[in-house]
């Protein structure tokens, strides 16, 4: 169907017309849905040269393919890449928009995801990131940048979102005081064993190896008694961080 749609728009407003470079999008967007990720890059960078050459390179919609554009390339593990696309993406949004802006910080929150994911990325590769650990110098050496780039997102964009990042790549660097200080900032979360909501008025155990896993304390105490429960989780044997209700609720 969207195929058929983007035939026909080619065909009567031409292919750089930018209901055209709509449906290239929307077709994009469904490539990826679908997991065929290297296809959906094929139109999202078709997208984002159109309207770069139509639009300009500061339009709003520009932007937006920008953004697109990097959610593929990090599905794909260009990691590099993508980090570059969400930061111009994010240059072009504060610029237009100010950095309080839902669009800003959508993009502020995908960036930090994908520190996030790098971080992860060698923590699944080693055991734990302390300083006493005989690691590959060329496996770590993107962590600690990885782990400031995020602190210093999180200083300049305080969002729920970021620091419950930051709070996990402290846990994977083996500062637990401070990844407590950071998941405690995070507004909410859900349960991933019952999904209750968790908040920052309730107390909550952290997966030390996932990307995002949370227990409620009723899921945790069923989880050491019981053994594995299912979760969807890639990790086969949770071992959790308590994450007290701060002191300031």
């Amino acid at each position: 169907m969207h195929r058929r749609a983007l035939e026909g728009l080619e065909k009567v407003l031409g292919v750089e017309h930018p209901r055209t470079l709509t449906s290239v999008s929307n077709l994009a967007r469904v490539l990826r849905d679908q997991g065929w990720y290297k296809e959906a890059e094929r139109m999202n960078r078709r997208v984002m040269e159109g309207r770069e050459k139509v639009l300009g390179v500061e339009h709003p919609e520009t932007l937006t393919s920008v953004d697109r554009l990097a959610w593929v390339l990090q599905d794909l593990g260009k990691y590099k890449e993508a980090e570059k696309m969400y930061q111009r993406a994010l240059a072009g949004k504060e610029k237009a928009w100010g950095p309080e802006h839902r669009s800003t910080l959508d993009t502020v929150n995908n960036l930090g995801k994908l520190y996030r994911d790098r971080c992860h990325i060698t923590q699944q590769e080693s055991t734990i990131l302390l300083p006493d650990t005989n690691l590959d110098a060329n496996l770590c050496a993107g962590f600690p940048s990885d782990m400031d780039a995020l602190g210093s997102l999180c200083a300049k964009f305080p969002t729920s979102s970021l620091f419950a990042n930051l709070g996990r790549v402290f846990i994977w660097a083996g500062r637990d005081s401070d990844a407590i200080i950071a998941l405690q900032q995070q507004a909410a979360s859900i349960c991933d064993g019952c999904g209750v909501d968790l908040n920052s008025t309730t107390e909550r155990f952290v997966c030390r190896s996932c990307k995002d896993f949370d227990f409620c304390r009723s899921c945790h105490e069923r989880y050491g008694k019981n053994g594995p429960m299912s979760s969807g989780s890639d990790c086969q044997n949770h071992i959790f961080i308590l994450v007290p209700v701060s002191d300031s609720c």
